[in-house]
């Protein structure tokens, strides 16, 4: 083989050895991110949902004692 191709394929194997590690650690680093949204996301949800039954709940409670003085 000739030299340049020798150097091609040095350089090939070089940079495929680059992009592969910085792939793996851009998915990695994407998958962390993408969970903690995701996270977050699902922990504001609930509490949005905790409140608004906390709310519902005590609206009830209010009818049911305006309708127990009303009896």
């Amino acid at each position: 083989m000739k030299l340049i191709y020798y150097i091609i394929l040095r350089i090939s194997i070089a940079l495929i050895l680059i992009l592969t590690i910085w792939a793996t650690f851009f998915y990695v680093t994407m998958i962390d991110e993408i969970n903690d949204e995701v996270d977050d996301s699902l922990e504001d949800y609930s509490e949005a949902i905790i409140i608004r039954a906390w709310q519902e709940r005590s609206y009830l409670l209010k009818i049911m004692v305006l309708i127990t003085n009303i009896i």
